[in-house]
């Protein structure tokens, strides 16, 4: 029960993660509301002025931060072309460090959003086929989107504190970090949620190895007791040990169970233990010897069936 449950909040923290990665992946873009996610912002009190920064562009506003307008959508948009802090860090605008640095944190979010919406699609159908390896096949995948959006968070650190640290340095100029950097948190905490519960979902409830119930096939089995260890034959009622008792580990008979026929005729031919008869039909009687082939004992190793031959049919004389 454990399994559908557990891959099914997986999947649910899966799209989560999927949906804030694509607010990053858009942030800064001009619209209603997008413009408020930026990853920094540089701003100027006596100028009035202020500068968000995305992934693909900037956006310009007053010094309270009202956005005013965005520029143009460039991928990898790198952060010192923006005016005014070309100025102030003019050699990082020309920079193929800075330049590779912009365009990496760019692929591995676009990365970690698309691999988030193709491997949320692949775990919808997982909590209905309740098949374990599908599962740890998820938690392999969400795991390597976890590593990506972790590198992409890194990058990101690098890149808003050198920027923070380059615009601070100016007389009249301060940075702040932008809600894009918590979203990216979020979006880590919720690839590992779903992480650990494509896990635990498939290391849950497994059926580990029974144990033999010996009680179902011997009643009389107890574990630790005295007679565990004795065969199963020894609880059945044909056996019929030496003496009357049958101590622990003793060894006895097996015995032909008979039941006397009271109402046989009296001509019936009866056999010694050897099967010869008499030239009467009669069985020659020894002492202590029994006239009942039932009760022949055999020993502990089988069960010896007796050699009987034909009596004879010829009239006696």
């Amino acid at each position: 029960m454990c399994f559908p449950t557990l891959t099914a909040v997986g999947s649910l923290f899966l799209l989560f993660s999927f949906i804030i990665e694509l607010f990053i992946l858009i942030g800064n873009l001009p619209s209603t509301f997008l413009p408020g996610i930026y990853f920094v912002k540089a701003f100027s009190r006596s100028q009035n002025l202020s500068y968000s920064f995305g992934l693909w562009n900037y956006c310009q506003g007053n010094g309270s931060g009202v956005v005013s307008s965005c520029s143009s959508s460039s991928a990898a948009y790198n952060w010192a072309n923006t005016p005014n802090i070309s100025n102030i860090a003019p050699s990082a605008a020309h920079s193929y460090v800075a330049t590779g640095l912009f365009l990496g944190m760019f692929i591995l979010y676009f990365i970690g959003c698309g691999f988030s919406f193709v491997f949320w699609c692949f775990s919808l159908p997982i909590c209905c086929v309740k098949r374990r390896g599908l599962g740890y096949s998820m938690s392999t995948l969400v795991l390597t989107t976890f590593c990506v959006m972790l590198t992409a968070f890194i990058l990101s650190l690098v890149v808003i504190f050198l920027g923070i640290k380059a615009v601070t340095g100016q007389d009249g100029w301060g940075a702040e970090v932008g809600n894009s950097l918590w979203l990216t948190i979020s979006a880590l905490v919720s690839l590992m949620i779903s992480f650990l519960c494509y896990t635990g979902g498939t290391t849950c409830g497994r059926p580990g190895k029974k144990r033999r119930n010996k009680n179902a096939v011997d009643p009389n089995f107890k574990d630790g007791g005295p007679n565990s260890s004795q065969p199963l034959y020894m609880a059945s009622p044909v056996f019929v040990p030496q003496n009357g008792t049958q101590p622990n580990g003793g060894q006895g008979m097996l015995q032909q169970p008979y039941s006397p026929n009271t109402g046989a005729v009296n001509h019936q031919q009866n056999y010694d233990t050897q099967g010869h008869v008499d030239h009467t039909g009669n069985t020659a009687h020894t002492p202590h010897q029994s006239h009942d082939p039932n009760s022949v004992s055999v020993p502990m190793h089988g069960y010896q069936t007796p050699t009987l031959e034909p009596a004879n049919t010829a009239p006696p004389h």
